[in-house]
Order: structure tokens, then C-alpha cells, then sequence
């Protein structure tokens, strides 16, 4: 997980990156928060960067198929 923010849209500063602390290998859905705390700078985007795990791996029963990912909220303070 990435956080990002920019002034102009354009040009982004990477402000925190994040690493899952839950295992991969839980089964079924569920919700993990991030959060992310970084000295205050100007900027009016925020661009949040989120990759999955790509293919769902083999000892999982969906093994192969592609895995989603799903985000619900951003929230900026």
C-alpha cells in the first residue's frame, strides 16, 4: 500500500508505503486497516496505490483464478 500526494495532479511524493501484517493465507474474506502518519506538507491529491496478490496461489481452492481487491474508504485527516 502506497500513499502519494501532489499539489498539481501531476507530480506525486511518495509519503508512506505500507506492508500487510495479516497473513496471505487466510481463507475467505476480511478487512485489514492501514494507516498511515507522515509529516504535514501542502498538497491537494492524494493518490492511494494498492496492489493484490495477482493470481490466487495453490494451496488456496480458488487456486489460479485472479485475485480482487477492494477498497471501501479512504479517509484524510
Amino acid at each position: 500500500m502506497e500513499y502519494a500526494v501532489s499539489e498539481d495532479s501531476k507530480n506525486y511524493e511518495v509519503v508512506a508505503t505500507l506492508t500487510p501484517e495479516r497473513s496471505a493465507k487466510k481463507e475467505g474474506p476480511f478487512t485489514e486497516s492501514f494507516e498511515a502518519n507522515f509529516d504535514a506538507r501542502p498538497g491537494r491529491y492524494v493518490r492511494v496505490h494498492a496492489r493484490s496478490i495477482g493470481t490466487i496461489p495453490s494451496w488456496h481452492r480458488a487456486a489460479g483464478v485472479e485475485a480482487w481487491l477492494f477498497a471501501d474508504e479512504v479517509i484524510v485527516e
